[in-house]
This record gives C-alpha cells, structure tokens and sequence, in this order.
C-alpha cells in the first residue's frame, strides 16, 4: 500500500444540502461574478487572506482527484476513511462502495442503514465519535493482516451483493410500484 488513510471527499452539514435549491437560479450570475473576479485578478473579499487546505497543509492534503486516478488511490490505501451527511438514518453513499469495491479497508461512520449493507468488523469498520474513529484507525495500521482480511471481505460482499446492477435491481423493483 502507498497511503495509510485516506479521506477524498467533505462532508456538507444538511444545512448547507438545504440552501443548494436557492444557489441554482444565482448560479449563472455566480459565475459571471467568478469570471469577473479572475478578469480583474482580484480574490474574492471572503477568501481574502485565507489560505486553502492545500496551502494549510501540503504535505497531508493533495489536489482533486476523479476518475481512475481517484479509484487507483482508493486501491493503494490500507484504509479509507468515510463520512456520510448528518443524518442518522441514512448511510451506505457510493464511497462504501467504490472504496470497498477497490479493496481498501472502509471507515466510516456508523448509520443504521448501514447494518444490511455489510457486516460490522468482518467487511467494514464502523465509528460513532471521532475518538472512536482515532482508535480504530491507529489499531488497524498497527494490525495490517486484520484490515486487509476486512478489506478483502469488503471488496467480495460488495461484488456479490453491491454492484451497481444490483442497485438498479433494486431501483425498478421500488419503481414499479408506481407504475
């Protein structure tokens, strides 16, 4: 493996999911606004001074990634670690998946909804505090033969029950009752 941890995505509080509706009629406005701004190379007034993540931290945080060269960190990582939204029902984003799917050995945070998607500690670790998610990590980079197994139970419960055929599978069968 070439990375320990890694986390690829931020997690938005449902707050900020609720304000998106407004964004999409300002969004062409908003862009204007952005090519004006990069016109005049002037920085926007609340970015001012402020240095990004990347800036903060150049030797933890990399550029964006998509595509293959996302899925070929995924599969160099022992662990990837995953949050979902702040909803306490709803888990099991593609990232459990994708990240299961590459035989990195899953984090993420605990949701119920998670319970039928892959078994606890056998196919993917789950954490319901941060302290929590700190100790597994450090035990399971102390115990790498442990989170491949979980790796690897991971990556063939999610090619038996998980691909995506089977979630269209799942998508008509909860269409058709409305046709």
């Amino acid at each position: 493996f070439f990375y320990d941890i890694v986390r690829i995505f931020k997690n938005f509080p449902n707050s900020f999911l609720k304000l998106i509706p407004t964004f999409i009629p300002k969004l062409r406005g908003a862009i204007n606004f952005s090519l004006e701004i990069k016109q005049k190379k002037r920085q926007i007034p609340w970015s001012y001074n402020k240095l990004t993540l990347i800036e903060r931290y150049p030797k933890r945080v990399n550029k964006s990634i998509f595509g293959q060269e996302y899925l070929n960190v995924l599969a160099q990582s022992k662990i990837s670690f995953n949050r979902h939204i702040d909803n306490p029902n709803h888990g099991g984003n593609k990232r459990c998946f994708e990240t299961t799917a590459m035989g990195s050995c899953l984090l993420t945070d605990r949701k119920q909804q998670l319970a039928h998607l892959f078994e606890p500690d056998k196919e993917v670790i789950y954490y319901s505090t941060i302290d929590e998610a700190i100790e597994k990590a450090k035990y399971l980079l102390n115990n790498e033969k442990i989170a491949s197994e979980i790796a690897r139970n991971g990556q063939k419960r999610t090619f038996k029950d998980h691909t995506y055929f089977d979630r269209c599978k799942t998508i008509v069968k909860k269409l058709q009752k409305y046709l």
